[in-house]
């Protein structure tokens, strides 16, 4: 994060703190019990999780050659930064500096096999050692983009007191609208001014949504929820 997006950041976290839902004990508390509730599901489902991590590591490279994953640098927990990991989906070559959104301009770089991998959100897969390294929830807000994140410092401070999540309450419902309405775009800055105008705000009200709710007596059953919820819409797509 570059030294003023963070120091933006970390101001409106200070001032923020005052209007969390509860108290700073307890989102502390929901963040213990989410770690603890992350680590005991991610090692139970191991043997399968790292199964299918093999098999489409070996697919991505026979099939796309190397790298095999794409890092790519992402605000978490109190806005600090952290490499999440993506099996690559798309040919290695330059970014064009305007916008790191996978638009319909950019749906040639796209390989056959990256196209499965997003649609069955496979390409996510290596998020699950973000989430044993502690950079990452199974459910909670998705990471931002720091250059995103920068735009909206204060929101963004009120929801990263929670580690961002491989899924969460606006994935469930704005992922397919999202995917949509990016294949639409005809360039990288009608993707970003879409992306901006459109899908960030409602992002935005949705995690907040999630983060008023992260304290109550049932929010460790609604992450089930939205997990078994975000299974659903990829089996049924």
């Amino acid at each position: 994060m570059c030294l003023l997006t963070g120091l933006s950041f970390l101001r409106a976290l200070k001032g923020k703190r005052k209007t969390l839902p509860e108290s700073v004990n307890a989102v502390r508390s929901v963040n213990l019990r989410k770690r603890r509730f992350d680590v005991l599901l991610v090692l139970f489902a191991a043997p399968i999780w790292l199964a299918l991590f093999c098999m489409v590591g070996l697919l991505v490279l026979i099939i796309d050659g190397r790298p095999v994953f794409h890092i790519a640098r992402r605000g978490g927990q109190n806005g600090n930064e952290f490499a999440l990991f993506k099996f690559r989906t798309m040919a290695p070559c330059a970014d064009d500096g305007r916008s790191r959104l996978t638009a319909g301009h950019a749906a040639w770089r796209v390989s056959a096999l990256g196209r499965v991998l997003r649609r069955s959100r496979l390409d996510e897969l290596p998020q699950l050692f973000n989430v044993l390294r502690g950079d990452m929830s199974l459910v909670g807000p998705r990471p931002p983009d720091p250059q995103h994140l920068a735009l909206e410092p204060g929101k963004f401070a009120e929801i990263l007191v929670l580690r961002p999540g491989l899924t969460g309450w606006g994935t469930v419902n704005l992922f397919q609208k999202e995917q949509a309405l990016l294949a639409q775009c005809a360039t990288a800055q009608e993707a970003e001014t879409v992306y901006v105008q459109e899908l960030l705000p409602q992002k935005l009200s949705y995690e907040h949504a999630y983060l008023e709710r992260a304290t109550k007596p049932r929010a460790l059953f609604e992450d089930v929820e939205i997990l078994f919820l975000s299974l659903k819409r990829v089996l049924t797509k």
